[in-house]
C-alpha cells in the first residue's frame, strides 16, 4: 500500500478503507502523468495529485455513497490540477473535459477503455467524445519533452 496510507495516516485511527487503497493503488500513476502533462512539472503535478487524494481520503465515506467513486476521485483530481495553476488550459478551444480526453488519449497514449476506467466514463461515451473533438494535424504541437499534443500555439 504505498498511496493510500500517505494520504490517510491523520484521517483514520487504522489503515484507510480497502476501497480508498485499491483506488489510489489503481490510478496514482495515471493521475500523477496527466497532472504532469498539464503542468509540465513534476513536484507542482505530484503535489497536486497529493492534493486531490487527501480531498478524497477527508471525504471518502461521502465518494461511497456515489453511484461512481472513480468519477468523483477524477473530478476532484482535475480540480486541484486545474487549481495548481490557474488560467492554465493546454488547449484552449476545448472545454475542460474535451481537454482531459485530449490529454488523456493523444498526450499519453491511454487506450479509450483505460481512459474509461480511470474517468469512470462508459467507453463508448468516450469514443464519440474523442471522435468529436477534431484534431487538425497541422495543429500538432510538439513539446520539448518530446509529446506532441494537438492545439497549435494553446498548448501547455
Amino acid at each position: 500500500m504505498p498511496f493510500a496510507p500517505a494520504y490517510a495516516p491523520h484521517r483514520y485511527n487504522r489503515l484507510p478503507p480497502l476501497e480508498f487503497t485499491a483506488l489510489c493503488e489503481l490510478h496514482h500513476h495515471r493521475y500523477v502523468q496527466y497532472a504532469h502533462l498539464f503542468l509540465a512539472d513534476l513536484a507542482r503535478a505530484q503535489a497536486a495529485v497529493r492534493s486531490a487524494l487527501e480531498y478524497l481520503a477527508d471525504h471518502w465515506e461521502e465518494i461511497l455513497t456515489t453511484s461512481n467513486a472513480a468519477a468523483c476521485a477524477w473530478k476532484a483530481v482535475t480540480h486541484h490540477v486545474r487549481a495548481a495553476h490557474p488560467g492554465s488550459r493546454a488547449v484552449r478551444r476545448l472545454t475542460d473535459h474535451q481537454q482531459d480526453l485530449v490529454l488523456l488519449h493523444y498526450g499519453l497514449g491511454l487506450p479509450l477503455r483505460d481512459i474509461a476506467y480511470l474517468t469512470g466514463i462508459e467507453e463508448p461515451a468516450v469514443h464519440s467524445q474523442i471522435r468529436a473533438i477534431r484534431i487538425e494535424p497541422d495543429q500538432q504541437a510538439h513539446r520539448p519533452d518530446g509529446l506532441s499534443l494537438p492545439g497549435g500555439e494553446d498548448t501547455c
